[in-house]
């Protein structure tokens, strides 16, 4: 088989840019837990160089309703950041429901119906990205998970730990078998958690100033010779023409990503 291994980072975070020095990227690989499994020499092998990226982007762009033989799939109507492995789901769900629609309806309603449909279908997934980006970012920093705020799916796992029960809303989650919506009650047992003094425990394993300084050591030692990973470095941005704030900015600050396939 073959995977990918994908390392990201706050844009903002320069040291850890140089992971995309492939001494550095095979340095982090070989200290961090479950990475670490996956990319036994024993187990895998590199397949390809250590690629840089960014611009992991979040957005819903609602369908034009002016324009009836305009319609919009996939990447044109919405962006997942692609750490969540959502975007070619989507992207068939939406190519699904045009095929559908332009073979059952008159095309004066083509428009219109599609924009209701990613309305309901598509911008759910869009603001539970959000909900998990500012989640996340807040853990990264070490704050704590408001009890009125955003409860993304990272805090729901790490609940699940706790309460073993909120499993069974989350497995078809993950499948995709159902929106985000069915976890309305998951999230309300999570803030009452939160109320009691709960919070999610932070990662076990290789703390960010430890992988840094791994990283460093392993630079002066090689004299920081290695293959420069081919990059864009634009910066990554959330939107959503409607209305999806959230975060201290009202956006979740912009990330790179660095990975490489193995098999």
């Amino acid at each position: 088989g073959t995977f990918m291994v994908l390392v990201v980072r706050r844009s903002e975070d320069r040291a850890l840019a140089d992971l995309r020095l492939e001494s550095a990227f095979e340095t982090a690989c070989r200290i961090l837990p479950g990475i670490d499994e996956w990319t036994d020499p024993a187990r895998s092998s590199p397949m390809d160089v250590v690629r840089a990226g960014a611009g992991l982007v979040n957005s819903f762009t609602p369908q034009p309703t002016r324009l009836s033989g305009l319609l919009a799939i996939g990447d044109a109507f919405c962006i997942t950041n692609p750490t969540g492995a959502r975007g070619l789901v989507l992207g068939l769900q939406s190519a699904e429901y045009v095929a559908d629609l332009v073979t059952s309806s008159p095309p004066d309603t083509w428009a219109r119906s599609l924009d209701e449909w990613g309305l309901a279908r598509l911008r759910p997934w869009f603001q539970d990205h959000l909900a998990w980006e500012h989640t996340l970012l807040r853990r990264w920093t070490g704050l704590p998970i408001e009890i009125d705020g955003p409860i993304g799916i990272d805090v729901l796992g790490a609940a699940a730990e706790e309460r073993p029960e909120l499993r069974l809303a989350l497995a078809p989650f993950w499948a995709m078998a159902v929106g985000p919506e069915a976890l309305g009650t998951a999230r309300d047992t999570v803030r009452s958690m939160l109320r009691q003094g709960w919070q999610p425990p932070a990662p076990s394993g290789v703390t960010r100033d430890q992988l840094i300084d791994t990283i460093r050591r392993v630079e002066q030692h090689s004299g920081a010779i290695g293959r420069q990973s081919p990059t864009h470095d634009h910066a990554a941005v959330t939107s959503d023409t409607h209305d999806a704030p959230l975060g201290d900015s009202g956006h979740p600050p912009p990330r790179g990503a660095v990975n490489r396939s193995s098999r």
